[in-house]
């Protein structure tokens, strides 16, 4: 039998986001230097990072989720002030650091938010810096080699939240794996894997967005995405 949370699950982040969202609002009100609003995020991350330790995981609206991935939020935050999605003159060292950040939280960092689950939290925040440093260049050096294929990308990132809903069908009916096998008839035993579900996914919401009552309701007629300005910082 499936629980009601079962077929909510691949929403959680959005409990998640939207909790980090107004209490970081809330932070943000009544502590105008960044200092102080690190003080208080790293306090509410530790806190809720001991608690989930001592195994309270079932508070309601993903309250503990939701504060120990306070911190990266903040991280976002800080990147967003403070770094441009343009590239600045950063030295060497910057790049060396995000890199090896990335590679010793990739096998040294198993990280799942979702279940409150961190090998070691400290690698965790450390790969997640590394990783939006890249990510923000990165992006920059894609748009000006690839503008068009950039642009298609971004289109799809338009599409996210028709994504995630055919993504939660899926996650709980199996769709996927079942269109594969018969399509592809001739393989037996053919399983379910994550190439296969992000294919559906894309290819259902594609079609789904072609129509115009589907555009209207999720309000995707215009496509949003943000145009990399080429202008360097």
């Amino acid at each position: 039998m499936t629980e009601p949370w079962d077929i909510i699950f691949p929403i959680w982040f959005l409990f998640s986001l939207f909790m980090c969202s107004i209490t970081f609002n809330a932070i943000s009100h009544f502590f105008k230097s960044n200092i102080w609003k690190s003080i208080i995020v790293v306090s509410i991350t530790t806190i809720c990072y001991i608690l989930a330790k001592m195994g309270h995981n079932n508070i309601p609206f993903t309250l503990i989720q939701s504060g120990c991935a306070l911190i990266f939020f903040h991280i976002g935050y800080l990147f967003n002030k403070y770094d441009s999605i343009t590239p600045k003159s950063h030295t060497a060292i910057w790049w060396i650091g995000a890199i090896t950040f990335i590679i010793i939280s990739y096998f040294e960092g198993g990280l799942n938010i979702a279940g409150n689950r961190y090998s070691n939290i400290i690698i965790n925040i450390l790969g997640a810096m590394g990783g939006t440093f890249i990510v923000m260049q990165a992006s920059y050096y894609f748009h000006i080699l690839f503008p068009n294929l950039s642009k298609k990308i971004a289109f799809l990132g338009s599409l996210s939240l028709l994504i995630l809903i055919i993504h939660t069908l899926d996650a709980n009916f199996g769709f996927a794996p079942g269109l594969t096998a018969k399509l592809f008839f001739f393989i037996e035993n053919i399983g379910p894997n994550i190439a296969e579900q992000i294919i559906f996914s894309l290819i259902v919401s594609l079609l789904l967005y072609q129509i115009p009552i589907v555009r209207r309701v999720l309000r995707l007629s215009k496509p949003q995405y943000i145009d990399i300005k080429t202008s360097k910082s």
